[in-house]
């Protein structure tokens, strides 16, 4: 990896070196490194198009780093990554996606993310979007999240999004969000599209804690929006 990269995984995962636990790096619409550990594995999708990552029952507090990053100008990048976390299992998943744009054409990444929670089952999931470069190519990132909570299971959100750009040049930014319990669709819960320019006349900078509880089983999925700051 060149500076470009490192400087765009440091942003998005704080990684400098090598990341602690499983972790899995994507570049230009190919995993470049990976990592299992006892607990938790990584396993390719057929034909590049993204990850299966399994976390055993009871797997007690550890991390997965699953960064993308794009320096292809003009690239369309859409991944499919599926979660399935074991029954008792606490973990922690840090995402994100990183673009680096010095050319006319637009760069995009699409991210579909399905999690599955058995019983039990706690997830801090931590997902963090950046856009830089010179080219007025727009980054475009189009997240999406699918979460399926089984009886006793919790999952805590963080999304976080920033640009380091010049006057014109735009980070485009969509997110939409899905939430299904077993036997039960709540499809009007979340589901959330959001699209930010940057830079803006006043350079916002927005963000937002998303917590679900799944307590009881007949429990509607809460949202908490805990912030939202204007810089």
């Amino acid at each position: 990896m060149d500076s470009v990269d490192k400087d765009l995984l440091k942003e998005i995962s704080d990684i400098s070196g090598t990341p602690e636990g499983a972790y899995n790096i994507r570049k230009n619409g190919k995993g470049i490194e990976r990592k299992v550990t006892e607990n938790i594995n990584i396993v390719p999708k057929e034909e590049g198009k993204g990850i299966d990552i399994y976390v055993k029952e009871n797997t007690n507090g550890e991390i997965v780093h699953i960064p993308v990053i794009i320096t292809e100008s003009g690239l369309t990048d859409v991944v499919y990554n599926d979660f399935y976390i074991g029954k008792n299992a606490k973990v922690y998943i840090i995402a994100g996606c990183g673009i680096h744009n010095d050319h006319h054409k637009d760069s995009r990444h699409d991210g579909i993310h399905r999690f599955f929670l058995e019983e039990g089952a706690s997830v801090k999931y931590i997902e963090k979007h950046y856009g830089e470069g010179d080219g007025d190519g727009k980054r475009i990132l189009n997240p999406v999240t699918e979460v399926h909570m089984k009886k006793g299971s919790n999952m805590e959100m963080e999304r976080e999004r920033h640009a380091a750009l010049a006057a014109n040049r735009a980070l485009i930014y969509n997110f939409s969000y899905l939430f299904l319990k077993t036997g039960q669709y709540y499809r009007d819960i979340l589901l959330l599209y959001y699209k930010i320019y940057f830079p803006l006349p006043l350079k916002a900078n927005i963000f937002y804690i998303f917590s679900l509880f799944n307590n009881k089983f007949n429990d509607t999925a809460r949202r908490k929006r805990c912030s939202k700051t204007v810089l």
